[in-house]
């Protein structure tokens, strides 16, 4: 494999019936990310990623479930949960204008209205339906992925409005 940019679509959660198939955990809503693909990498935390032919997947309530070649039967499986699903960055499915994949923004710097920097997104997580910026600078600051918070996304920062009723 020659350097591609992988990227984590989802994490294996169990074995699915007795033939081999893995119950996946998207990390995000587009599950179209698995339709067309030939291949993808699994890899627990930290390990080298192992790349797999990808024979078959399908939705299956909000997770997907998927065939890969050389996993048989539900012990193959089942040795495989807790890694991450991985594919190709440039194989991922096309978004909206106003749509990110969180890897796009991990890692930016995020500025208030005034220019100040308050630090770098660290992490995104879901909470309650939204999602929520972890963003890390001389504190820690929880920020709502929101239109009302969030003002702009730009190649190398994110500007927020910062809520003045919320303590600083």
């Amino acid at each position: 494999m020659n350097e591609q940019k992988l990227v984590t679509v989802g994490w294996v959660v169990g074995a699915f019936g007795i033939h081999g198939w893995l119950k996946v955990a998207p990390t995000g809503e587009n599950t179209d990310n698995f339709a067309g693909l030939d291949r993808i990498y699994l890899a627990e935390p930290q390990g080298k990623p192992q790349p797999f032919d990808l024979l078959e997947f399908r939705p299956h309530s909000k997770s997907v479930l998927l065939q890969l070649a050389g996993i048989e039967n539900r012990e193959q499986a089942q040795a495989y949960r807790g890694n991450m699903v991985m594919v190709e960055a440039e194989t991922l499915a096309e978004l909206e204008d106003d749509e990110y994949y969180e890897f796009q923004l991990v890692g930016l710097k995020v500025i208030d209205e005034d220019g100040e920097e308050l630090g770098r997104v660290k992490e995104i997580i879901s909470a309650m339906g939204n999602d929520v910026l972890v963003v890390v600078g001389d504190e820690e600051l929880l920020l709502p992925f929101c239109r009302e918070v969030v003002k702009g996304i730009e190649e190398e920062r994110i500007v927020v409005r910062l809520m003045e009723e919320w303590e600083r």
